[in-house]
Protein backbone atom coordinates (compact mmCIF):
# COMPACT_ATOMS: atom_id res chain seq x y z
CA UNK A 1 0.00 0.00 0.00
CA UNK A 2 1.47 3.37 -1.04
CA UNK A 3 0.48 6.26 0.92
CA UNK A 4 -1.20 8.81 -1.40
CA UNK A 5 0.79 11.87 -0.39
CA UNK A 6 4.20 9.88 -1.86
CA UNK A 7 5.10 10.45 -5.96
CA UNK A 8 6.01 7.55 -7.66
CA UNK A 9 9.44 7.83 -7.79
CA UNK A 10 9.89 7.16 -11.37
CA UNK A 11 9.35 10.83 -11.76
CA UNK A 12 12.94 10.89 -9.98
CA UNK A 13 14.31 9.69 -13.65
CA UNK A 14 11.71 11.50 -15.57
CA UNK A 15 12.03 14.97 -14.10
CA UNK A 16 15.75 14.26 -14.49
CA UNK A 17 15.25 13.59 -18.14
CA UNK A 18 12.84 16.14 -18.70
CA UNK A 19 15.17 19.12 -17.74
CA UNK A 20 17.71 17.83 -19.61
CA UNK A 21 16.23 17.93 -22.85
CA UNK A 22 14.11 21.23 -21.56
CA UNK A 23 17.18 22.82 -21.18
CA UNK A 24 18.73 21.98 -24.52
CA UNK A 25 15.90 24.00 -26.16
CA UNK A 26 17.28 26.78 -24.86
CA UNK A 27 20.68 28.02 -26.20
CA UNK A 28 20.79 31.56 -25.14
CA UNK A 29 19.12 31.42 -21.56
CA UNK A 30 22.22 30.60 -19.21
CA UNK A 31 20.51 31.90 -16.01
CA UNK A 32 17.10 30.22 -16.95
CA UNK A 33 18.87 27.14 -17.90
CA UNK A 34 20.60 27.23 -14.03
CA UNK A 35 17.06 27.63 -12.08
CA UNK A 36 15.97 24.88 -14.30
CA UNK A 37 18.11 22.59 -13.12
CA UNK A 38 18.43 23.66 -9.38
CA UNK A 39 14.55 23.17 -9.24
CA UNK A 40 14.87 19.29 -11.17
CA UNK A 41 17.79 19.26 -8.65
CA UNK A 42 16.40 20.18 -5.55
CA UNK A 43 13.01 18.45 -6.57
CA UNK A 44 14.32 14.64 -6.76
CA UNK A 45 15.83 15.20 -3.32
CA UNK A 46 12.49 15.97 -1.83
CA UNK A 47 11.11 13.44 -3.57
CA UNK A 48 13.49 10.66 -2.37
CA UNK A 49 13.62 12.08 1.10
CA UNK A 50 10.06 12.31 1.50
CA UNK A 51 10.27 8.57 0.77
CA UNK A 52 12.84 8.04 2.95
CA UNK A 53 10.57 9.77 5.93
CA UNK A 54 7.79 7.68 5.00
CA UNK A 55 9.85 4.23 5.03
CA UNK A 56 11.14 5.21 9.08
CA UNK A 57 8.45 7.12 10.43
CA UNK A 58 5.25 5.72 8.37
CA UNK A 59 5.63 2.17 8.35
CA UNK A 60 5.95 2.54 4.47
CA UNK A 61 6.80 -1.28 2.56
CA UNK A 62 8.88 -1.05 -0.56
CA UNK A 63 7.54 -0.59 -3.54
CA UNK A 64 8.29 -1.84 -7.20
CA UNK A 65 7.65 0.02 -10.00
CA UNK A 66 7.29 -1.97 -13.90
CA UNK A 67 7.28 -0.29 -17.10
CA UNK A 68 5.01 -0.60 -20.06
CA UNK A 69 2.37 -2.83 -17.37
CA UNK A 70 4.18 -5.58 -17.51
CA UNK A 71 6.14 -7.61 -15.35
CA UNK A 72 9.18 -9.14 -15.89
CA UNK A 73 10.62 -10.75 -17.76
CA UNK A 74 8.69 -8.40 -20.18
CA UNK A 75 9.19 -5.26 -18.31
CA UNK A 76 12.50 -3.36 -16.60
CA UNK A 77 11.24 -2.69 -13.09
CA UNK A 78 12.59 -0.37 -10.79
CA UNK A 79 12.29 -0.49 -6.80
CA UNK A 80 11.90 2.00 -4.04
CA UNK A 81 12.94 1.02 -0.26
CA UNK A 82 14.73 2.09 2.88
CA UNK A 83 18.30 1.46 0.76
CA UNK A 84 17.17 2.68 -2.28
CA UNK A 85 15.34 6.29 -0.79
CA UNK A 86 18.61 6.83 1.54
CA UNK A 87 20.94 6.22 -1.61
CA UNK A 88 19.19 8.36 -3.97
CA UNK A 89 18.39 10.84 -1.32
CA UNK A 90 22.20 11.52 -0.54
CA UNK A 91 22.98 11.44 -4.56
CA UNK A 92 20.21 14.33 -4.79
CA UNK A 93 21.68 16.22 -2.39
CA UNK A 94 24.66 16.19 -3.17
CA UNK A 95 24.05 16.48 -7.16
CA UNK A 96 22.36 19.81 -5.75
CA UNK A 97 24.99 21.24 -3.53
CA UNK A 98 27.67 20.98 -5.65
CA UNK A 99 25.29 22.85 -8.95
CA UNK A 100 25.01 25.37 -6.11
CA UNK A 101 29.07 25.44 -6.06
CA UNK A 102 29.76 25.17 -9.88
CA UNK A 103 26.99 27.67 -10.82
CA UNK A 104 29.16 30.23 -12.15
CA UNK A 105 31.33 27.33 -13.84
CA UNK A 106 28.39 25.69 -15.70
CA UNK A 107 27.04 29.13 -16.47
CA UNK A 108 30.57 29.71 -18.16
CA UNK A 109 30.21 26.36 -20.19
CA UNK A 110 26.96 27.11 -21.51
CA UNK A 111 23.80 24.96 -21.44
CA UNK A 112 25.07 21.43 -22.91
CA UNK A 113 27.00 21.33 -19.18
CA UNK A 114 24.63 22.01 -17.53
CA UNK A 115 22.05 19.34 -19.28
CA UNK A 116 24.93 16.94 -19.03
CA UNK A 117 25.14 17.69 -15.44
CA UNK A 118 21.07 16.89 -14.35
CA UNK A 119 21.52 13.71 -16.18
CA UNK A 120 24.93 12.34 -14.49
CA UNK A 121 22.40 12.75 -11.57
CA UNK A 122 19.60 11.31 -13.25
CA UNK A 123 21.71 8.36 -14.17
CA UNK A 124 23.14 7.77 -10.47
CA UNK A 125 19.58 7.61 -9.28
CA UNK A 126 18.72 4.80 -12.17
CA UNK A 127 21.79 2.78 -11.38
CA UNK A 128 20.23 2.43 -7.54
CA UNK A 129 16.64 2.10 -8.12
CA UNK A 130 17.23 -0.21 -11.71
CA UNK A 131 16.68 -4.21 -10.49
CA UNK A 132 17.10 -5.19 -14.31
CA UNK A 133 20.71 -5.66 -15.31
CA UNK A 134 20.62 -4.62 -18.75
CA UNK A 135 19.11 -1.24 -17.86
CA UNK A 136 21.73 -1.29 -15.06
CA UNK A 137 24.28 -1.82 -18.07
CA UNK A 138 22.17 1.28 -19.73
CA UNK A 139 22.59 3.94 -16.48
CA UNK A 140 26.21 3.42 -16.17
CA UNK A 141 27.15 4.54 -19.48
CA UNK A 142 24.65 7.35 -19.26
CA UNK A 143 26.82 8.17 -15.59
CA UNK A 144 30.05 7.47 -17.36
CA UNK A 145 29.78 9.94 -20.68
CA UNK A 146 28.38 12.56 -18.38
CA UNK A 147 31.02 12.03 -16.04
CA UNK A 148 33.83 12.29 -18.83
CA UNK A 149 32.25 15.19 -20.30
CA UNK A 150 31.81 17.45 -17.17
CA UNK A 151 35.99 16.73 -16.70
CA UNK A 152 36.60 18.38 -19.60
CA UNK A 153 35.17 21.37 -17.95
CA UNK A 154 38.88 21.77 -16.56
CA UNK A 155 40.90 24.20 -18.80
CA UNK A 156 44.03 22.48 -18.10
CA UNK A 157 45.53 20.40 -20.32
CA UNK A 158 45.84 17.27 -18.30
CA UNK A 159 41.76 17.41 -17.90
CA UNK A 160 42.04 15.76 -21.57
CA UNK A 161 44.77 12.76 -20.72
CA UNK A 162 42.62 12.26 -17.37
CA UNK A 163 39.06 12.08 -19.75
CA UNK A 164 40.66 9.89 -21.79
CA UNK A 165 41.79 7.59 -19.99
CA UNK A 166 38.41 7.45 -17.87
CA UNK A 167 36.51 6.85 -21.14
CA UNK A 168 39.34 3.52 -21.45
CA UNK A 169 38.73 2.47 -18.27
CA UNK A 170 34.91 2.41 -18.52
CA UNK A 171 34.52 1.19 -21.70
CA UNK A 172 36.79 -1.96 -20.40
CA UNK A 173 34.42 -2.43 -17.36
CA UNK A 174 31.19 -1.96 -19.76
CA UNK A 175 32.42 -4.67 -21.71
CA UNK A 176 33.10 -7.27 -19.23
CA UNK A 177 29.48 -6.23 -17.71
CA UNK A 178 27.90 -6.42 -21.23
CA UNK A 179 29.26 -9.90 -21.81
CA UNK A 180 28.45 -10.80 -18.32
CA UNK A 181 24.78 -9.74 -19.07
CA UNK A 182 24.69 -11.86 -22.14
CA UNK A 183 25.83 -14.64 -20.48
CA UNK A 184 23.80 -14.32 -17.28
CA UNK A 185 20.43 -14.12 -19.62
CA UNK A 186 21.61 -17.51 -21.63
CA UNK A 187 22.21 -19.68 -18.57
CA UNK A 188 19.31 -17.69 -16.30
CA UNK A 189 16.62 -16.76 -19.13
CA UNK A 190 16.30 -13.71 -17.14
CA UNK A 191 17.70 -10.18 -16.82
CA UNK A 192 15.72 -9.44 -13.29
CA UNK A 193 18.28 -8.99 -10.58
CA UNK A 194 15.51 -10.84 -7.60
CA UNK A 195 14.57 -13.50 -10.23
CA UNK A 196 18.57 -14.05 -11.24
CA UNK A 197 19.19 -14.42 -6.92
CA UNK A 198 16.35 -16.67 -6.52
CA UNK A 199 17.45 -18.94 -9.59
CA UNK A 200 21.31 -19.80 -7.63
CA UNK A 201 22.67 -18.95 -10.77
CA UNK A 202 26.27 -20.82 -9.40
CA UNK A 203 24.54 -23.86 -9.74
CA UNK A 204 23.65 -23.50 -13.43
CA UNK A 205 26.18 -24.96 -15.81
CA UNK A 206 28.10 -21.71 -16.93
CA UNK A 207 26.74 -19.67 -14.67
CA UNK A 208 29.66 -18.82 -11.96
CA UNK A 209 31.94 -17.42 -15.75
CA UNK A 210 28.48 -14.62 -15.86
CA UNK A 211 28.52 -13.82 -12.16
CA UNK A 212 32.43 -13.65 -12.45
CA UNK A 213 32.45 -11.12 -15.42
CA UNK A 214 29.47 -9.51 -13.77
CA UNK A 215 30.73 -8.79 -10.64
CA UNK A 216 34.61 -7.91 -11.87
CA UNK A 217 33.13 -5.39 -13.72
CA UNK A 218 31.03 -4.02 -10.58
CA UNK A 219 34.39 -4.19 -8.66
CA UNK A 220 36.54 -2.12 -10.62
CA UNK A 221 33.63 0.62 -10.64
CA UNK A 222 34.93 0.37 -7.49
CA UNK A 223 38.02 1.89 -8.77
CA UNK A 224 39.81 -0.51 -5.95
CA UNK A 225 43.94 -0.19 -5.64
CA UNK A 226 46.33 -0.55 -7.77
CA UNK A 227 44.03 -1.02 -10.60
CA UNK A 228 42.89 2.78 -9.78
CA UNK A 229 45.70 5.57 -11.51
CA UNK A 230 43.08 6.16 -14.43
CA UNK A 231 40.68 7.31 -11.31
CA UNK A 232 43.10 8.95 -9.84
CA UNK A 233 43.76 11.52 -12.08
CA UNK A 234 40.66 12.15 -12.85
CA UNK A 235 40.17 13.38 -9.00
CA UNK A 236 43.55 15.59 -9.85
CA UNK A 237 42.09 16.85 -13.47
CA UNK A 238 38.41 17.65 -12.69
CA UNK A 239 36.84 20.60 -11.39
CA UNK A 240 36.47 20.49 -7.48
CA UNK A 241 32.59 20.38 -7.74
CA UNK A 242 32.92 17.52 -10.17
CA UNK A 243 35.60 15.81 -7.97
CA UNK A 244 32.61 16.11 -4.78
CA UNK A 245 29.79 14.57 -7.34
CA UNK A 246 32.70 11.59 -8.14
CA UNK A 247 33.76 10.76 -4.62
CA UNK A 248 30.40 10.97 -2.94
CA UNK A 249 27.52 10.51 -4.94
CA UNK A 250 29.18 8.15 -7.70
CA UNK A 251 30.71 5.86 -5.44
CA UNK A 252 27.23 5.37 -3.54
CA UNK A 253 25.42 4.67 -6.17
CA UNK A 254 28.36 1.89 -7.82
CA UNK A 255 28.59 0.40 -3.98
CA UNK A 256 25.17 -0.28 -3.72
CA UNK A 257 25.13 -1.43 -7.25
CA UNK A 258 27.35 -4.02 -5.99
CA UNK A 259 25.44 -4.86 -2.86
CA UNK A 260 22.09 -5.49 -5.34
CA UNK A 261 24.76 -7.55 -7.54
CA UNK A 262 26.65 -9.69 -5.00
CA UNK A 263 23.37 -11.86 -3.46
CA UNK A 264 23.48 -13.55 -7.37
CA UNK A 265 26.82 -15.36 -6.29
CA UNK A 266 25.81 -16.17 -3.32
CA UNK A 267 28.57 -16.87 -0.83
CA UNK A 268 30.98 -17.60 -3.59
CA UNK A 269 32.78 -13.91 -3.91
CA UNK A 270 32.28 -12.52 -0.39
CA UNK A 271 35.40 -13.49 0.39
CA UNK A 272 36.66 -11.79 -3.26
CA UNK A 273 35.50 -8.77 -2.53
CA UNK A 274 36.31 -8.83 1.06
CA UNK A 275 40.24 -9.20 0.07
CA UNK A 276 39.65 -6.80 -2.89
CA UNK A 277 38.65 -4.27 -0.16
CA UNK A 278 41.38 -4.63 2.34
CA UNK A 279 43.77 -4.40 -0.37
CA UNK A 280 42.43 -1.11 -1.70
CA UNK A 281 42.14 -0.39 1.48
CA UNK A 282 45.36 -0.48 3.29
CA UNK A 283 46.95 0.49 -0.15
CA UNK A 284 45.31 3.82 -1.05
CA UNK A 285 45.61 4.78 2.37
CA UNK A 286 49.47 4.46 2.31
CA UNK A 287 49.49 5.90 -1.22
CA UNK A 288 48.15 8.56 0.02
CA UNK A 289 50.59 9.41 2.67
CA UNK A 290 53.12 10.11 -0.18
CA UNK A 291 50.93 12.69 -1.72
CA UNK A 292 51.55 16.29 -1.37
CA UNK A 293 48.46 17.20 -3.83
CA UNK A 294 45.13 17.93 -1.93
CA UNK A 295 42.93 16.50 -5.05
CA UNK A 296 45.29 13.23 -5.36
CA UNK A 297 44.88 12.85 -1.83
CA UNK A 298 41.38 13.28 -1.78
CA UNK A 299 40.75 10.43 -4.50
CA UNK A 300 43.18 7.81 -2.75
CA UNK A 301 41.46 8.64 0.70
CA UNK A 302 38.18 8.01 -1.18
CA UNK A 303 39.05 4.79 -2.97
CA UNK A 304 40.40 3.59 1.07
CA UNK A 305 37.44 3.79 2.01
CA UNK A 306 35.26 2.82 -0.56
CA UNK A 307 37.56 -0.40 0.42
CA UNK A 308 36.51 0.02 3.90
CA UNK A 309 33.15 -0.54 3.00
CA UNK A 310 33.51 -3.68 0.31
CA UNK A 311 35.36 -5.25 3.23
CA UNK A 312 32.03 -5.16 5.27
CA UNK A 313 29.57 -5.96 2.23
CA UNK A 314 32.00 -8.93 1.72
Amino acid sequence: MVNALLINPIYIIGIGLGAAFLIGFFKKGKSFALLVMIAALAFMAFLSFNWLFAFLYSGQQPLEIFTAGFKPPFSINLRMGTEEAFFTFAVNLVGLLGGLYMLDKLKEKGNHAISVFVVLIMGLDGIIMTRDLFNLFVFLEIASIATAGLIALSSERKALGAGFKYMIATGLISGFLLIGIIFAYYFGGTLNIDTLTSANLPALKGGVYALFLIIIAMTLEMKPFPANGWAIDVYDAAPAGINSIISAASAAAAYYALSKILPMGGTLFMRFIAVAGLVSFIGSNLAGIKQNKAKRLLGYSSVGQIGLLMIILG
